[in-house]
């Protein structure tokens, strides 16, 4: 697993820059930096589906887990327009139109070493093909899940899953209705 060393943009709590950090020096001291999460939706006859993603298990931190279509880092100097289409491309091979919807803060440990403290920008995308060409070197496997399934299976089975995925999936069931019409 390639743990190439990545900037990651420190924030404050109002999403403002105060520096720079080594991304796994920031996850091992927890300290708050800028990240985002995609949410791809298919909608057929009037079912919602989204597309999860199986975390390679070498992933520095919460690999072999279910989480969303893909969330990283945009690294200094890149927006979070780039860095968010930049990184769906590099995981998934996808290239889609991204819509911002908000942001939402957490912090959690995630294994004895690493602690996430992201300021977490949301995005989401519609997509409307079966599959994707993911990376493999950070997925091991996608699927697609009918949405209320998703959240029944988070519910029940939260160890399956990253410690975002219920925030991010809060945050976008408040806006699909109104995305989707």
């Amino acid at each position: 697993m390639d743990q190439t060393l990545h900037h990651v943009i420190l924030v404050d709590e109002t999403d403002q820059p105060v520096g720079t950090c080594e991304k796994l020096d920031a996850h091992a001291k927890g300290l708050r930096h800028r990240a985002f999460s995609i949410v791809l939706i298919h909608v057929l006859d009037g079912e919602v589906s989204t597309l999860i993603q199986k975390r390679h298990p070498d992933k520095y931190h919460t690999g072999g887990l279910w989480s969303n279509s893909c969330c990283s880092h945009p690294l200094p100097g890149e927006s979070l327009s780039q860095a968010a289409h930049r990184r769906l491309y590099e995981e998934l091979g996808i290239k889609t139109d991204l819509i911002y919807l908000d942001q939402f803060e957490y912090r959690v440990a995630v294994g004895q070493t690493v602690t996430e403290h992201e300021l977490d920008h949301v995005f989401i995308g519609f997509y409307d093909l079966p599959d994707c060409d993911f990376n493999s070197n950070e997925v091991v496997l996608t699927k697609w899940v009918e949405w209320e399934t998703l959240f029944e299976s988070v519910n029940a089975h939260p160890e399956q899953f990253t410690p975002w995925l219920k925030s991010v999936m809060r945050l976008v069931s408040r806006d699909m209705m109104k995305l989707i019409a």
